[in-house]
């Protein structure tokens, strides 16, 4: 498939997660929403895997390159940053742990909802 017919489906499902968190005033990013929808639609068939697979796996090999600009960010704020530098340390490991346990265990249900899906 076309890969800028690949990123035309991945910004339609980014446009769909923030039209529907903002028109809706929803607590849930956009983002967020883009992501589920985009699982929904891989999970009933409306969208194949093959539809997304060149530009997201781009996407996601380039992925530090997106990272770039809020780093360089911080530097104009390194005097707010040297004074809590603890603080900002320990959010991190904690987020960072976190994500890592809700990630595993999205794995593991997304994995069981397959194998339901699969069976019949």
């Amino acid at each position: 498939m076309d890969p800028l017919l690949q990123l035309g489906i991945i910004f339609a499902f980014t446009f769909a997660g923030e039209s529907l968190s903002r028109g809706l005033r929803l607590p849930i990013p956009g983002s967020i929403i883009a992501m589920v929808l985009t699982l929904l639609a891989l999970l009933f068939g409306v969208v194949k895997e093959r539809h997304l697979d060149t530009v997201g796996d781009y996407l996601l090999s380039h992925m530090t390159f997106f990272f770039i600009a809020p780093g360089v960010g911080l530097l104009a704020y390194t005097d707010l940053v040297s004074s809590i530098w603890l603080q900002l340390i320990l959010v991190n490991l904690i987020s960072f742990f976190l994500c890592y346990i809700s990630a595993s265990w999205t794995v593991v249900g997304v994995n069981l909802i397959i194998r339901r899906f699969r069976r019949g």
